[in-house]
């Protein structure tokens, strides 16, 4: 069945730099630009349904094709193409198109309205016959429909929590025949769901099988996107994670003796190389908040602060975390520093770590979790690999063919920088590898 909008509603359009922007004549300026003006049109259309209520065919045939009674048991609508006549005969209602003739058969009133809405083209011999359906057995009102769609979607939604699947998994749920009939056809039903869904929190795409509400095999399909994107918030302090100070006569920190990755002593040679003040490098501790270093530090290579979470060449060893999620305690890791740009999944785009072409340095645009809090927001972790790719063909299907819809981690940096180790750390670190030299 083809959308329909308030005839009455129309929106006013105005071209941007970035754009059309939409003005709603009763909900003012909407929201954000669209690149090209169809795609405004339609994002119009979508609002009138969530926010006004598209009417179903009956309801506009009713309200598009009023009737003005000229006696007893007769009506006139006032067409372009002429004067329509209803009269009542027997126990039914009979209707006269301006160029003669007599259309009988019609039980009652709202009938004869739809007969007439469909000769001057106000609604489609399908929404014609959908209207006629909604006649016989009266449909529910838009709010129960609401209502009814709210229960289940919110059900499904508990279900999928329960069983542990993340806020974006693909369920979604179903409305077939006879409730597509029942609650006033499947445009009714989908603008039902968006409203429901709106009230429920979450995102929802609708499908309906065929453009034939009277078929037995309609079926609207209702399926889950996920909570809607949040803004980003302003960074804030977290007192956990202490602003970066410099002090004029720092200790030390103390070094490992593993001479390798991902202890905080592996970064000695890298901060040396990049120019950094002794002053400054032994002035970080373990809970510095490295949003806060300077901007000429925070240029700096990344890989002084942050271990590999990646690996970039064969012989790059990596933090591994699968032991740690299968079930070996954290321990002292439980503290490590964790940064992400969107660990969550609330805003749009994948989550970057530090040194990725998308985030190359730490900055506002990144939060701080504890690697305790970080772990269950990993659903798996590969397992480190140093065999690389046999060929550049190899590296072109992975990057062309691979399925990414449902990934929002990046590729590239793993997603997420973890900060380097104390020597405790690392020795608590090491104790659980498969071999002293991951």
């Amino acid at each position: 069945m083809n959308q329909m909008t308030p005839r009455e509603l129309k929106p006013t359009i105005r071209r941007v730099r970035s754009g059309f922007c939409l003005q709603c004549p009763l909900c003012g300026e909407l929201e954000g630009s669209f690149r090209f003006e169809p795609m405004a049109r339609r994002a119009f259309g979508e609002h009138c349904d969530e926010k006004h209520g598209a009417p179903s065919p009956l309801e506009a045939a009713l309200v598009l094709v009023p009737l003005a009674r000229a006696g007893a048991g007769e009506w006139t609508h006032e067409a372009a193409a002429g004067t329509y006549r209803v009269r009542q005969v027997d126990e039914g209602f009979a209707v006269e198109p301006p160029g003669g003739g007599l259309l009988q058969g019609l039980g009652t009133l709202p009938e004869a309205q739809i007969c007439i809405a469909r000769a001057v083209g106000v609604i489609t011999p399908a929404q014609a016959e959908a209207a006629r359906l909604g006649v016989r057995s009266l449909p529910r009102a838009r709010h129960e429909v609401v209502s009814v769609l709210l229960g289940r979607l919110q059900a499904a939604k508990e279900l999928a929590g329960a069983k542990g699947m993340p806020h974006d998994a693909p369920w979604s749920v179903s409305v077939g025949q006879p409730e597509v009939n029942e609650f006033g056809g499947a445009e009714k039903v989908r603008s039902a769901a968006r409203a429901a869904a709106q009230q429920l929190g979450i995102r929802i795409h609708t499908y309906a099988m065929g453009r034939d509400d009277r078929s037995p095999d309609q079926l609207v399909v209702l399926g889950n996107r996920g909570a809607p994107f949040r803004p980003r918030p302003l960074p804030r302090a977290d007192p956990r994670w202490p602003a970066f100070a410099p002090t004029r006569d720092p200790d030390p920190a103390a070094e490992c003796d593993c001479g390798g990755e991902p202890c905080s002593s592996a970064g000695l040679g890298v901060a040396a190389d990049e120019g950094w003040l002794v002053a400054d490098w032994f002035s970080l501790t373990p809970i510095t908040d490295l949003r806060t270093l300077p901007a000429d530090l925070r240029s700096f290579d990344p890989r002084a602060l942050f271990a590999k979470t990646r690996a970039c060449h064969f012989d790059d060893p990596v933090i591994d975390l699968a032991p740690y999620q299968q079930g070996v305690p954290l321990g002292p890791l439980s503290d490590v520093q964790v940064y992400a740009t969107n660990p969550h999944g609330y805003y749009k785009g994948l989550s970057h770590g530090v040194g990725c072409s998308w985030a190359q340095e730490v900055g506002e645009q990144h939060e701080i979790l504890t690697l305790a809090e970080f772990l269950p927001l990993l659903p798996v972790v590969e397992a480190p690999s140093s065999r690389g790719y046999g060929s550049g063909a190899d590296i072109y299907r992975e990057l062309m063919y691979k399925d990414r819809s449902a990934e929002r981690w990046c590729t590239s940096c793993a997603g997420y920088a973890i900060r380097r180790f104390t020597p405790s750390q690392c020795a608590y670190y090491r104790q659980h590898q498969a071999s002293p030299e991951v």
